[in-house]
């Protein structure tokens, strides 16, 4: 049976001195939930790559405290799989999230498209705490070394800036005939590689132009038509296959 994986703030490890203490939240979640006990092991994620085995000494709802008994060190992936998902209703958002977490994602970028319902750029601002909190949790029963980071949404078009920040931007739409997406991975694996995915509906042929035009490069996903919360995850999926990140050990 794996260990349970928790994330802690810097003020709450002390590799050097083989201490950490977990408070908040995750202590009352080993406490209550979990119900752990001294002696008993978690493991925890300073949310940068390291991963301590800990030994826990005391369990309280308001702090957990432990000895360091391990360390692992995680490289960064390469390709880092960043998600452009388009804004859509609440519990389809909070879904893609939570399975682009799960997928293995980098970083969540939510843009308002054409077809987002109405004010949903402006409404996003409210749920954003909690797509990042969905994020956390989602990371920690994957147990990644680092969680999902959900970013302020931007509006259409998700040009400029958020596309420069990755090697390869590949727009997935539904009406690409010729490439697939296999056919558009370079044989090197990039640092980045953006995945942009539109809201139901999809993008019309004037609003995929336009995502070119600022250096995005389509792709099919053969002939099925995914839904939009779950676009996104299952071609990050096939980009870290593509790459080996599926292997046992492939980030270590």
């Amino acid at each position: 049976m794996s260990l349970p994986l928790f994330y802690a703030a810097p003020h709450e490890l002390d590799p050097d001195g083989g201490i950490v203490r977990l408070r908040g939240g995750e202590a009352a979640h080993i406490a209550r939930s979990l119900r752990c006990r001294p002696g008993g092991e978690i493991l925890v994620s300073d949310g940068a790559g390291r991963v301590y085995r800990v030994r826990l000494q005391s369990v309280e709802p308001r702090e957990v405290r432990g000895s360091v008994a391990g360390e692992e060190r995680f490289a960064e992936e390469r390709p880092r799989v960043v998600l452009l998902q388009a804004l859509g209703r609440p519990a389809k958002m909070d879904e893609a999230v939570a399975l682009a977490a799960e997928a293995g994602i980098s970083r969540l970028v939510p843009f308002a498209a054409p077809r987002s319902p109405e004010g949903s750029l402006e409404k996003s601002a409210s749920r954003l705490d909690r797509w990042v909190k969905i994020a956390v949790e989602a990371s920690k029963v994957a147990r990644r070394p680092r969680p999902l980071a959900v970013e302020r949404p931007v509006p259409w078009p998700p040009g400029g800036p958020v596309l420069a920040g990755q090697d390869l931007n590949v727009l997935l739409w539904e009406d690409e005939r010729e490439s697939a997406l296999e056919d558009v991975l370079p044989a090197e694996a990039p640092v980045s590689l953006g995945i942009i995915i539109g809201p139901e509906g999809g993008f019309d042929s004037s609003e995929a132009a336009l995502l070119k035009s600022e250096g995005a490069v389509a792709a099919g996903f053969g002939d099925l038509i995914l839904r939009t919360q779950t676009a996104g995850p299952l071609a990050a999926a096939v980009v870290r296959y593509h790459y080996g990140l599926m292997r046992p050990g492939s980030s270590r």
